[in-house]
């Protein structure tokens, strides 16, 4: 969905400069919330029974090959094209540049590689001592974090007398910018909030002019989000012999991209990686969600 809703802003964008990115991402997402949630509140869940399994096969694999091939450039330091293009176009970008490869590449080759190893070493560990298998569990799920605080202080060591951009060993993030705060909401945040949050929480701009801009990838945005969220949702029912009402959840998922945009938010969706973490967590209501949020 991410993916989808970069490249309706981008095309909008061309037509119209004069739109804000975050304004036309929070104007999609409550016109797609509008329209799933009346589908949800008429009953209509059955709609997506007709989706086939090999359709919600072919788009996850699809998307994944095209978030990995697009994780490539920034992986091995290759520059000079976009990954946003095509995927066929970006892999054969990549393998045309294959020469200018950084030492970006030293940092995310070993980086990928460690992940591998913890989750190969925690999976043989959980079959060898499947009574401590939750514990290898939360230490796979947690080697993220960790490789990101170990390659964060390796980064730290080695650029902090490179602070220039020119002179830095390989590319970091740099400065994260903070966005700007919607005037007509200024008054009536704390300094504490303009300091740090809510930059782009304000009332989203769904008018004439911003629905005919993306009005041809409103369909398209909401099947993309369909998919997504029941495709999820039917996959852990099937792992957990349950059974998911359909219409339930496009209320739930509407309301959600209803109300998220005026804090700023952009369409969302179900999480493959969040739900398979809560599901061996062993969660069993809503409730999770309210601990996931503090």
């Amino acid at each position: 969905m991410s993916t989808v809703t970069g490249n309706v802003v981008d095309r909008v964008k061309e037509s119209n400069p004069e739109f804000e990115s975050h304004v036309v991402a929070s104007s999609l997402a409550v016109i797609c919330g509008c329209v799933i949630t009346a589908i949800g509140l008429a009953r209509a869940g059955w709609i997506v029974d007709f989706i086939s399994l090999a359709a919600i096969s072919a788009f996850m694999t699809g998307s994944a090959i095209n978030i990995a091939v697009g994780q490539v450039p920034a992986l091995m330091g290759i520059t000079g094209f976009s990954n946003r293009e095509a995927t066929y176009k970006v892999f054969i970008n990549i393998l045309k540049n294959l020469g200018g490869t950084e030492r970006d590449a030293a940092m995310g080759l070993t980086a990928l590689t460690f992940l591998y190893l913890i989750r190969f070493a925690c999976n043989y560990g959980a079959r060898r001592m499947p009574n401590r298998s939750k514990m290898f569990f939360f230490l796979s799920t947690l080697r993220t974090a960790f490789i990101i605080l170990l390659y964060t202080l390796i980064s730290f060591l080695v650029n902090r007398n490179h602070r220039s951009r020119s002179a830095r060993r390989f590319a970091i993030l740099g400065d994260v910018p903070r966005g700007k705060l919607a005037p007509r909401i200024c008054a009536s945040l704390s300094d504490a909030d303009l300091r740090t949050g809510f930059q782009h929480a304000a009332v989203p701009t769904v008018n004439i002019p911003f629905i005919k801009a993306y009005a041809g990838d409103i369909p398209v945005s909401i099947i993309v989000l369909l998919i997504e969220h029941i495709a999820i949702a039917k996959s852990f029912g099937r792992v957990n012999n349950y059974t998911i009402d359909a219409s339930q959840e496009l209320v739930a998922i509407g309301v959600t991209n209803l109300l998220g945009p005026f804090l700023g938010a952009y369409p969302a969706t179900g999480s493959f990686s969040r739900t398979a973490i809560k599901s061996k967590a062993g969660v069993r209501t809503p409730f999770a969600g309210v601990i996931t949020a503090v």
